[in-house]
Parts: structure tokens; C-alpha cells; sequence
């Protein structure tokens, strides 16, 4: 019986561990500011403010997803990327698909960054019903961030009249 106690509290130990050791990493703001366009796309400036804690590292990854589902199933998306930007310097980026997410490789191997900013436009982001009503499906932080966001905001405007292309 003690020895299981004694494992069992040894096991426990070593979670609260390894738990603790990815807690210093987090996004500690996450601001984005979404445009919707006469055209139907969406102009999109992302602002992450990413606390890598003891770590110093040279950027980082970020997916966004290519396809939204609709009633009649799933709509796709193209993200075109206009600027990327590690502490306010424009950065060298990477972009490749990778499970259906645009997966976007940010940083310089030369620099530590503690924040990106990263500008694109989302074009076939949004879906218009069958009477003509607009709608928008948009997953303002996307997928698979491996560590938490602290805090996550977004405005959204829109300009006058928005039509189908």
C-alpha cells in the first residue's frame, strides 16, 4: 500500500512539474482589428503579444484556417499576406498548407521577438444565404495554439453595402 501511495504521489509530482514548466510560455494579448470589405474579403491586422517566459526564441507559428462550414457544407477561403512584422520590424515569413490551415512560419533567425503583427486579406470569407443576407463565419485566433491566451479581442467594421462577387 505505500508503495502505490508513493508512486502515486511521485506521479503526481512529476504532472505538476511538467504542467509548471509550459505555464511561463503564453500569448499574453491577442488584438485583432477585422475589415469587411465591399468586395466580400476581409482585411485583417492581427497584433500578438507572445511571452515565450525564460525562453528566448525567434518567432513564431500561426495557422489560419482555409474553409469555414456553411448549411451546404464547406465554404473555402484564400489569405493573401500582406505584411508581417516581428516588434515593429518587418519579418521575414514562411507560408505553407498544411492540414487546411494556411500554416505561416514568422521570425529571423537573427532576432528574439516578444510580438508580431501580422496584415492579410481574407478573400471568399464571407457567405451569403440564399435571400442575400451576408454572414460571417471568422475564428478570430484560428487553430492549435499550443499555448493560452491570456486575453483576446476584436473589433470588426464594415464598410457602407457589402455584395457577392
Amino acid at each position: 500500500m505505500s508503495k502505490l501511495l508513493l508512486v502515486g504521489s511521485l506521479l503526481s509530482f512529476i504532472l505538476i512539474l511538467s504542467g509548471s514548466a509550459g505555464v511561463a510560455e503564453t500569448i499574453r494579448n491577442y488584438q485583432a482589428d477585422i475589415r469587411l470589405m465591399r468586395d466580400s474579403s476581409l482585411n485583417v491586422e492581427e497584433n500578438i503579444t507572445y511571452d515565450f517566459g525564460k525562453e528566448r526564441k525567434h518567432g513564431i507559428f500561426r495557422d489560419i484556417p482555409l474553409s469555414y462550414k456553411v448549411d451546404q457544407g464547406k465554404k473555402g477561403m484564400h489569405i493573401e499576406l500582406k505584411t508581417v512584422a516581428c516588434d515593429g520590424n518587418n519579418s521575414e515569413f514562411k507560408r505553407e498548407v498544411v492540414d487546411g490551415n494556411l500554416h505561416v512560419r514568422i521570425g529571423d533567425p537573427d532576432r528574439t521577438v516578444t510580438g508580431d503583427t501580422i496584415n492579410y486579406r481574407a478573400c471568399n470569407a464571407v457567405a451569403f444565404t440564399n435571400d442575400g443576407k451576408s454572414e460571417i463565419y471568422w475564428n478570430v485566433t484560428g487553430n492549435g495554439w499550443p499555448v493560452a491566451i491570456q486575453h483576446v479581442s476584436a473589433n470588426i467594421t464594415s464598410e457602407a453595402h457589402v455584395s457577392p462577387v
